[in-house]
């Protein structure tokens, strides 16, 4: 009966392991340009912890509605 005890809390904690991972493993950070002609602006997105960069110099590209900015994809998520 023991042995059959730590059989199952063997299978259930590697079940755990391999959830845990498959969660771990969904975090991507996407990019790319985001700058008006001529400016060096780019964007980075966690999509773990939701935080959305802007770096470096120059104007940004005129976002509105007809032209939504390459990052509002993951905003509504």
């Amino acid at each position: 009966m023991k042995h059959t005890n730590k059989l199952w809390t063997l299978l259930l904690a590697v079940i755990a392991l391999v959830v845990l991972c498959a969660f771990a493993a969904s975090a991507e950070i996407v990019g790319g340009d985001c700058g008006a002609s001529g400016s060096n602006l780019t964007w980075s997105y966690d999509t773990e912890s939701k935080v959305l960069t802007i770096s470096g110099t120059g104007a940004m590209a005129d976002y509105d509605e007809d032209f939504r900015p390459p990052w509002y994809e993951y905003s509504s998520s």
